[in-house]
């Protein structure tokens, strides 16, 4: 019996130790389950931090991408202005040239219109003249032969 009891003395403390083991795995397990609820909160923190910092940074990529196009837009505008004032402005030029040009035509028209009436009077001028010198020629032969 003496056996027995012995048998059972180390059973019962080994059942003890086994019993100390598994409270102290149980509390570093409680322990742990713990960190682990502790970092899964820091995780879920920092994610929800990221994706915050995330849908910011999209926010504002998408008010400076918005901001650039408005931009651009506007330069393309002012360009399409200037190159229509720069349009305009060279087609009154142009136009005033042009009548400017059609005026000197005009003039020189009226002067070539001009010099012709002068050389026609000229010429009906210079014809009398000749009936005239030819009148006078045919008296002065007349005049000799008599």
């Amino acid at each position: 019996d003496v056996k027995y009891a012995a048998e059972l003395q180390l059973q019962v403390e080994s059942l003890f130790h086994f019993k100390e083991k598994s409270e102290m795995l149980q509390s570093q397990n409680t322990e742990l389950q713990a960190q682990l609820l502790n970092a899964k909160s820091i995780i879920d923190s920092e994610r929800h931090s990221h994706e915050e910092s995330i849908q910011s940074l999209k926010e504002t990529h998408q008010k400076e991408l918005n901001q650039l196009q408005e931009s651009t837009q506007s330069e393309w505008l002012q360009l399409i202005r200037q190159c229509r004032e720069d349009l305009e402005q060279a087609t009154l030029k142009h136009d005033v040239a042009l009548k400017e040009r059609e005026s000197q035509q005009q003039q020189h028209l009226l002067e070539v219109e001009e010099l012709r009436r002068q050389i026609n009077s000229d010429a009906a001028a210079f014809n009398k003249l000749k009936e005239e010198l030819d009148l006078v020629k045919g008296r002065k032969e007349m005049l000799q032969s008599e």
